[in-house]
């Protein structure tokens, strides 16, 4: 747990597309000089030095900047989608008791995955960097956002803008990630220094069985 304060920017966001997601982040939690904020993803575009992947990404970074729009580098990923999406379907068979014990755990998840980005920030950078969390604009979000955040506040983190979040200066760290998957930017620079990764906390297994009963098809 930390004892310090850390800066944190949370964003919630869309996906709009799989291979190239835009996901915008609602003016009322980040803007500069009225200017909304984007975060980027790149996925599903491969090429032997990544030039692929480059090229469309600096050309996304061209477009977004010509419409007053910035993207922004996210650190804290994680699999809330599927905690919300079981939620959902909990909500939908009035299933009060379940929806209950998914809040109680996707709490509990989050504080695993404030675990291990925080391990990776101490061990890369020696000292708790600024911080950018995803998290989609979901009914569970909502309805444990005072469980969720006050956890947060309980550990140390203050919430800040993002161009607040943006300015600390692990965010000018290179990284060359050419891959299919929109992953945190602590495994970027993990992968560019050429270190394995490291295992992430797993998702509850009833949500996973929830989701994997009930996804779309």
């Amino acid at each position: 747990m930390l004892s310090s304060h850390v800066r944190i920017a949370v964003s919630l966001v869309y996906i709009i597309s799989s291979s190239i997601a835009v996901i915008f982040v609602p003016a009322i939690l980040a803007q500069s000089a009225g200017q909304a904020t984007v975060i980027v993803k790149v996925t599903g575009l491969r090429s032997e030095k990544g030039q692929v992947r480059i090229a469309v990404f600096n050309s996304s970074e061209k477009w977004l900047g010509e419409q007053g729009l910035t993207s922004v580098k996210y650190t804290i990923d994680n699999n809330e989608w599927m905690y919300s999406y079981a939620y959902d379907m909990a909500r939908n068979d009035n299933d009060i008791n379940t929806m209950k014990e998914i809040q109680s755990a996707f709490v509990g998840y989050m504080g695993k995955m404030l675990d291990h980005y925080e391990a990776y920030s101490q061990e890369m950078f020696n000292r708790q960097v600024a911080e950018t969390m995803v998290l989609t604009p979901s009914r569970l979000v909502a309805d444990s956002a005072d469980e969720l955040f006050g956890m947060m506040a309980k550990r140390g983190y203050k919430f800040v803008s993002m161009d607040d979040a943006m300015s600390d200066d692990v965010f000018k760290t290179p990284e060359t990630y050419s891959g299919d998957k929109g992953i945190s930017w602590f495994d970027r620079w993990t992968l560019t220094a050429g270190k394995r990764l490291k295992d992430e906390p797993d998702v509850d297994d009833f949500v996973q069985k929830i989701w994997e009963k009930r996804k779309p098809s």
